[in-house]
């Protein structure tokens, strides 16, 4: 073949490619026009689905390579995102992470309404007993209902009865055993601090909580505890070592089963703790104790 030859071929070669026409790629996006502050969404989408393509929700004008709450287009179609909480302007945007910045490929503009939360609950409840709490409101990621005494810090919620709002409507509580004024508070943890959406004030009453019992008995006996208290669910009677810590128990009895009830002492003499207590919260709760003496 001549060079003249080679050239010629790959002139062909080039126009036949310069000359062939890409389809271009068709984006679209599909949502709510107005979605709540804080709800869950819906974005369906058509696109490539390459590797690293990704539908996002931003404020209106973000800078691009922007993203806030995202889902990948390989995880389903419709993507479900969560709305902000500020009310404003918002695009939601298909973009890819195969750029730096990542870049955008399409885009709608929704609106996020002004977010609407409350949390109903019993006025009055006694100490240790089950009681629910319904919610109105965003169900969004990262949404959740605490019970707090009054007065906690904002974001507090270490060491105190939580639940997300996905776990039902209304959701199943126990109030403390100490009596006082608590707040439930239905917040969300996407800022910095936990922030507080809606709250209703709780007050927990004290309960008579009565245990009678020997002073004294043998190891190994068995023996009766009568004892006065709601008689809620999960409620029941233990005996463990003096000290032992919050929720521990041994021998046990639910108050259900009767009154008295009927514990056996255990094999190791020494001083010991007769509880009442209930097996709702983690770790259980005592409400009422008298100390025993096994010999």
């Amino acid at each position: 073949m001549t060079r003249l030859h080679v050239a010629l071929c790959l002139a062909v070669v080039l126009a036949a490619a310069c000359g062939s026409r890409v389809p271009p790629v068709v984006i679209e996006l599909q949502a709510p026009a107005e979605i709540t502050a804080g709800c869950l969404f819906e974005v369906a989408w058509t696109g490539p689905d390459s590797t690293g393509d990704y539908i996002t929700i931003v404020p209106a004008g973000a800078p691009e390579g922007d993203w806030t709450d995202y889902a990948y287009t390989s995880d389903a179609n419709p993507v479900t995102l969560t709305a902000p909480l500020a009310p404003g302007s918002y695009e939601i945007r298909y973009a890819t992470e195969r750029t730096n910045p990542d870049s955008t490929l399409g885009r709608i503009t929704v609106t996020v309404a002004p977010v609407t939360a409350g949390v109903v609950a019993p006025a009055e409840v006694a100490g240790g007993s089950p009681f629910d709490v319904s919610w109105s409101g965003p169900d969004g990621s990262g949404i959740y209902v605490v019970l707090v005494p009054a007065g906690t810090a904002e974001g507090e919620w270490q060491g105190y009865e939580w639940h997300y709002v996905y776990e039902g409507n209304p959701i199943a509580f126990t109030a403390p055993a100490a009596a006082g004024a608590y707040e439930l508070r239905m917040v969300t943890e996407s800022t910095i601090v936990d922030s507080t959406l809606a709250r209703a004030v709780l007050n927990v009453s004290g309960t008579e909580i009565a245990l009678t019992a020997p002073s004294a008995i043998s190891t190994g006996q068995d023996f009766q505890v009568s004892w006065v208290g709601p008689d809620n669910t999960g409620d029941y009677i233990t005996i463990v070592a003096s000290g032992s810590p919050e929720g521990d128990w041994a021998e046990y009895a639910y108050t259900s089963e009767g009154n008295p009830v009927t514990l056996t002492a255990p094999a190791e003499a020494g001083e010991y703790e007769i509880r009442y207590a209930n097996e709702t919260p983690n770790p259980d709760i005592t409400l009422g104790r008298i100390i025993i003496n096994i010999q």
